[in-house]
C-alpha cells in the first residue's frame, strides 16, 4: 500500500521543487515537486505521496499523520505504540463535524443509540411484510 507522507519544507529547490525533511529522520531529505500545490514558504508542512506534494497541511496534521505511520512500524515490530494516540485514549471517538447532522448528537454512543432504532425500525418493517400472505399465480 502507498501511503502519502508529511514532509516540512526545508528549502526550496528551484522553480516548483522544494527539498523536504520528514521530520524523523533527521539526515534525510527529498526532493518533492510541488507543481500540484504551488510554491510555499519554507517551514510548511506537505503530504507527499511518491515525490508529489499532494496537500498542504497544518502542523497539528502533520504530527498526527506522523505518529499514526510510526505507529504501524511499531505495531508490525511487536513494540508499543500506545502514546502515540495519546489524544484517543480515554475517550469515545467522535463522528466528524461533516458526519454529523444538524441536531444530532456528536457522541457515538448517542450514534449507536440513533442506529439501534432506525434499525429496529427496518427489523418491524421486514417482519411485518414476511407476514404478509403471498399469492402466487394459478397455473403453478
Amino acid at each position: 500500500m502507498c501511503i502519502a507522507t508529511p514532509m516540512q519544507i526545508i528549502e526550496l529547490n528551484g522553480p516548483g521543487w522544494a527539498l523536504c525533511a520528514d521530520g524523523v529522520d533527521e539526515g534525510r531529505r527529498e526532493p518533492a515537486d510541488m507543481r500540484l500545490v504551488g510554491d510555499q514558504p519554507p517551514g510548511s508542512w506537505l503530504l507527499v505521496f511518491l515525490g508529489a506534494a499532494r496537500d498542504v497541511i497544518d502542523e497539528t496534521r502533520a504530527h498526527q499523520t506522523r505518529d499514526a505511520l510510526l505507529a504501524l512500524h511499531a505495531v508490525a515490530a511487536g513494540a508499543p505504540f500506545e502514546h502515540l494516540f495519546a489524544d484517543l485514549i480515554g475517550r469515545e471517538p467522535q463522528l466528524p463535524e461533516f458526519l454529523r447532522e444538524s441536531g444530532q448528537p456528536s457522541a457515538n454512543s448517542d450514534q449507536r443509540s440513533v442506529v439501534r432504532d432506525e434499525t429496529a425500525a427496518w427489523s418491524v418493517s421486514c417482519q411485518a411484510r414476511q407476514a404478509e400472505p403471498t399469492s402466487l399465480p394459478a397455473d403453478r
